[in-house]
């Protein structure tokens, strides 16, 4: 089942968040202290779509709404996306996908970006499969 996240679902989206982390060889999320969650999940403008299978979380998509002032009108971004490690290629990202173009047809954002690492060939080639265009080039800027 797919579905948005609420406010009981921080321990297991911290605990995929960590998943994701480690896949990635990057720290961990502080679960206890999360405090950008639990400020942001009623945000209109965050949405997280979470995949559930008796009663774990075991995918998720972090979907953020921004403006588009050139266009005046609105796009999604999905800053994290990712499927526990024994649930890939079970259809549960696929399903997350379609979540997120239906939600962004009924609320009239028209494209939204999302972001993926460049080592991360086997995502990149699932990512085309569901229609995702390799457009853009971004850059990172670290602030000490």
């Amino acid at each position: 089942m797919i579905r948005l996240a609420n406010k009981n679902d921080k321990e297991q989206i911290c605990k995929l968040l960590n998943e994701m982390q480690d896949f990635l060889g990057q720290g961990k999320v502080q679960t206890s202290e999360n405090q950008i969650f639990d400020q942001h999940i009623d945000d209109k403008n965050l949405k997280f779509f979470v995949a559930e299978e008796d009663s774990h979380l075991i995918a998720l998509a972090v979907f953020h709404i921004l403006p588009d002032f050139r266009h005046n009108n609105y796009r999604g971004l999905i800053k994290n996306m990712f499927v526990t490690e024994n649930k890939r290629s079970q259809g549960f990202g696929t399903q997350i996908l379609e979540t997120v173009k239906s939600y962004c047809k009924e609320n009239n954002i028209k494209v939204f970006t999302l972001q993926t690492g460049l080592e991360l060939k086997d995502a990149h080639e699932f990512y085309e499969k569901n229609g995702g265009i390799f457009n853009e080039k971004s850059y990172l800027f670290k602030i000490n």
